[in-house]
């Protein structure tokens, strides 16, 4: 991903939809979920293909990760009654690794 002109949010959803698939992918369906031309679409799965064969050691301990809800109740407000606790709050997510 590093020196590449391609989008991180693009790069994510490619690593998805190769993790995701039971089969590897072709780079012309990369190209055509993605709206990218087919050269580039190669070469993110030839780097991703090549990133797994690395055995990258970053997560390789446990990661322990939470989620919580940020934000207070708003008054006279509609929003408040509109639906879950959730509404009108920000998701916030944290992740450690741990040695272990």
């Amino acid at each position: 991903m590093e020196g590449s002109k391609i989008g991180l949010q693009k790069w994510a959803i490619a690593i998805y939809m190769v993790t995701a698939s039971l089969k590897s992918i072709s780079s012309m369906k990369l190209y055509r979920e993605l709206g990218i031309a087919q050269k580039s679409a190669w070469f993110m799965l030839n780097r991703i293909r090549s990133s797994f064969e690395m055995g990258d050691q970053m997560l390789c301990s446990m990661v322990e990760i939470d989620e919580t809800y940020m934000g207070g109740l708003e008054k006279n407000s509609k929003k408040h009654n509109a639906g879950s606790g959730t509404v009108g709050k920000t998701a916030v997510v944290s992740g450690m690794g741990k040695k272990i």
